[in-house]
C-alpha cells in the first residue's frame, strides 16, 4: 500500500496522530532552504504558501551564501540567515562552522522549523539549536530528529519520483 504524504493543511493533524497536543500556529518560523540553486528556486512557491497560511508569523530562511541572490527579492520572508561555504572540504573548520550556526539559530528562538532538504545534517543542526517543532520528510535516517515526520510517497519498489516543487509544497 502506498503511503500518501500529508497535504498542506495536514501538519497539525499529524501532530495529533503522534499523541502530542496540537500546537498553535508558529510565531517564529525557520525554513531551511535547499543548497542548490535550482532546488532553491523550486522551493520559493513553498515560502509563498507558508506566508499565506500563517501571515502573522515571522518567517526566517536559512540559505547558503551562494544561493542568497535567489531569495533576496522574495516578499514572503522577513529575515534571511546565511551560511557560508568557506568551510567546505575542511572537516575541522566545517565542524566549528556547524557549531557556530547552531548558536546563531538558537539565538533566533524559533518555535518551528520546516526543513526542506532531506539531509541528516540539516535536521541535526536544527535539533541541536533547540527548535521545539521540526517538520520534514522522514528520510535518510533522520526521522528521530523530527517532531513532525512526513512520509514521502512510496510503492513496492521504493520512493515514487515527485516533481521537486510539489515535494516541497507537501511540507507547507
Amino acid at each position: 500500500m502506498e503511503a500518501i504524504p500529508p497535504s498542506n493543511l495536514d501538519i497539525l493533524a499529524t501532530a495529533n496522530r503522534l499523541g502530542r497536543p496540537t500546537p498553535g500556529p508558529p510565531q517564529r518560523l525557520l525554513v531551511v532552504m535547499p543548497t542548490w540553486v535550482g532546488d532553491c528556486v523550486m522551493a520559493t512557491p513553498t515560502l509563498r504558501v507558508i506566508r499565506s497560511l500563517i501571515p502573522a508569523a515571522k518567517i526566517s530562511v536559512l540559505v547558503k551564501q551562494s544561493v542568497r541572490p535567489m531569495i533576496d527579492g522574495v516578499p514572503w520572508v522577513d529575515h534571511i540567515i546565511t551560511t557560508g561555504s568557506k568551510y567546505s572540504g575542511k572537516s575541522d573548520a566545517r565542524r566549528k562552522g556547524s557549531f557556530r550556526l547552531v548558536r546563531r539559530l538558537a539565538a533566533g528562538q524559533f518555535d518551528t522549523a520546516v526543513i526542506l532538504p532531506n539531509s541528516f545534517r540539516s535536521a541535526l543542526i536544527v535539533a541541536m539549536a533547540g527548535v521545539p517543532r521540526r517538520i520534514g520528510y522522514d528520510r535518510d535516517g533522520r526521522g528521530f530528529l523530527l517532531t513532525d515526520r512526513l512520509l514521502p510517497r512510496r510503492n513496492a519498489s521504493g520512493y515514487v519520483p515527485v516533481p521537486t516543487r510539489d515535494y516541497y509544497l507537501g511540507m507547507a
